[in-house]
C-alpha cells in the first residue's frame, strides 16, 4: 500500500508539471472514441475492458490534459499532496481525521489516474525513439 501511496503522490506532481500542456498530441475522431489503440496499453496481459476510463467525459478522453488542469483548478498542489496523506492515513488508521469532500477528491484522483493513464498508452516515448506502438518518431 505504501508504494501505490508513493506511486500516487509522484503521479500528482507529474501532472503539475505538465497541467498547463494545452493539447493531447493525439487527435481523435468521433467515431474512434471506442477503438482499444485510443486507451489499452501494449502489455501482454493488458485487458481491454479493464483500461476503459470510466470517469472521463468525452472531452477529457479525446484531451487527458485538460484533466490536469481541472485536478490543480480544483487545489493547489501542496493541498493535493495534504489530501492524498489524508486518504493513506485514513487507510492505515481508523482514528485519523476525516477528508473534506470525500467524494470529489475521490472523483478527481480517479480522472487523474485515467487521464495519465491516457496519455501513457497514447504519447510516451520508449528507449530508440519509437512510440509504444513501434511507428518511429518523426523529429
Amino acid at each position: 500500500m505504501l508504494l501505490y501511496s508513493k506511486l500516487i503522490c509522484s503521479l500528482i506532481k507529474a501532472a503539475y508539471a505538465l497541467r498547463h500542456k494545452k493539447h493531447s498530441a493525439v487527435t481523435i475522431k468521433k467515431e474512434e472514441l471506442f477503438n482499444k489503440k485510443y486507451y489499452c496499453s501494449h502489455y501482454v496481459s493488458a485487458d481491454a475492458w479493464k483500461e476503459l476510463p470510466r470517469c472521463l467525459s468525452e472531452k477529457e478522453y479525446s484531451d487527458p490534459y485538460r484533466v490536469f488542469q481541472q485536478f490543480f483548478s480544483y487545489q493547489s498542489l501542496n493541498n493535493w499532496l495534504r489530501c492524498w496523506g489524508q486518504v493513506v492515513e485514513n487507510a492505515l488508521c481508523s482514528d485519523s481525521t476525516s477528508i473534506a469532500a470525500p467524494l470529489t477528491a475521490c472523483t478527481h484522483l480517479i480522472k487523474l489516474v485515467e487521464a495519465a493513464h491516457l496519455v501513457d498508452v497514447r504519447e510516451v516515448t520508449h528507449v530508440g525513439e519509437c512510440v509504444k506502438n513501434g511507428r518511429s518518431l518523426s523529429i
